[in-house]
């Protein structure tokens, strides 16, 4: 599960997502790039979970570094 300061753990194990996956399936890959891109463009406020896996950087916010910060995950893998 994501642990984070706020001391959040995900209940169940298909609840618990990997930094990153942000379409939740299960992998960081081009699709969680488009969908974070999205959220960003979109402006909305994101619920907690997507923040939590969308924020790589875990800075609070949702912006171009997390992008940046992804695409470096994915190439590094």
């Amino acid at each position: 599960c994501i642990d984070t300061e706020d001391g959040f753990w995900g209940q169940y194990d298909e609840d618990c997502y990997q930094v990153g996956d942000v379409t939740y399936d299960g992998f960081i890959n081009i699709f969680d790039i488009v969908s974070l891109v999205s959220i960003i463009l979109d402006g909305a406020i994101p619920d907690y979970q997507i923040l939590i896996v969308s924020d790589i950087n875990a800075d609070g916010s949702l912006d171009v570094i997390d992008i940046v910060g992804l695409v470096n995950i994915i190439l590094n893998r």
